[in-house]
């Protein structure tokens, strides 16, 4: 993240600088065919492995091999006797919608407008764009691949929410594990304390598990669907490791461009 004491006209001056570097790179000049360095490719594996493991969940459910799981652990949110009724006291499932809103896409873009200008106030400006430019990427490669899988929502239950999409992946589970994991990560340094961090974390992975839980117990999701969601979010959340790669102060702006210029 800057440095608070860093005055903003010197702070630009290096973006320009780096800027000149980067594009002396792409065009060929001050570099002859130099590769991508293996600290990146190394950083790229995490997400490499996560996007692996979601096509290999994906051509599992394309075959048929989970349906007789999705369907046992659906039906086990609901009453034997009467399966369009959720399992529990008559408050639960508004409790468990309660719980699916807060991964709506709506809602937590405002999470994240609200968690960004905190961060700008702190002055961590890299933090505050890549918890934005991740989010929102990560909404519209969602997006896009539901309307390519194009899996029918689950049909052996009443739904106790309204979907308006396709079922896989789901979209709840995964915008929110890629929003509160990086609102943590963003927030990790600036938070004071070894146990207030290590709380920021688990309540981000906890908040994340159930807002996917609930979307089975609505009725609206397979629970393939969900874990397809978790996956692909942890594996985009990865993509922060990127980070350490791009220059965030002044002195590492001069570093980068005086190792490039060489």
């Amino acid at each position: 993240m800057f440095c608070s004491d860093t005055p903003r006209s010197e702070f630009f001056a290096d973006f320009i600088g780096f800027g000149r570097v980067m594009l002396k790179m792409q065009n060929g000049k001050g570099s002859k065919g130099r590769r991508l360095p293996f600290p990146l490719g190394f950083k790229l594996m995490p997400s490499s492995i996560m996007g692996a493991i979601f096509l290999v969940l994906w051509s599992e459910v394309a075959k048929g091999h989970l349906d007789k799981i999705d369907k046992t652990l659906l039906l086990a949110f609901r009453s034997m006797k009467n399966s369009d009724l959720l399992v529990g006291p008559g408050w639960l499932p508004q409790v468990v919608r309660n719980v699916s809103f807060l991964g709506d896409s709506i809602f937590l873009i405002f999470v994240i407008l609200a968690v960004s200008g905190f961060l700008i106030a702190k002055r961590a400006y890299l933090n505050a764009f890549l918890l934005s430019a991740l989010s929102m990427g990560g909404f519209w490669i969602i997006s896009l691949s539901k309307d390519f899988f194009g899996r029918p929502r689950p049909s052996i239950v009443e739904y106790l929410s309204v979907p308006n999409s396709a079922s896989f992946p789901s979209g709840h589970a995964a915008n929110s594990t890629i929003v509160y994991i990086l609102i943590a990560v963003a927030l990790f340094k600036i938070v004071p304390g070894k146990y207030a961090r290590v709380c920021l974390l688990s309540g981000a992975f906890i908040l994340a598990a159930l807002i996917g839980i609930s979307r089975i117990a609505l009725g609206v999701h397979w629970p393939s669907d969900v874990l397809g969601g978790w996956i692909f979010g942890l594996g985009w959340c990865c993509l922060w490791f990127l980070k350490d790669s791009i220059p965030d102060s002044p002195t590492a702006f001069s570093r980068y461009s005086s190792k490039q210029a060489r």
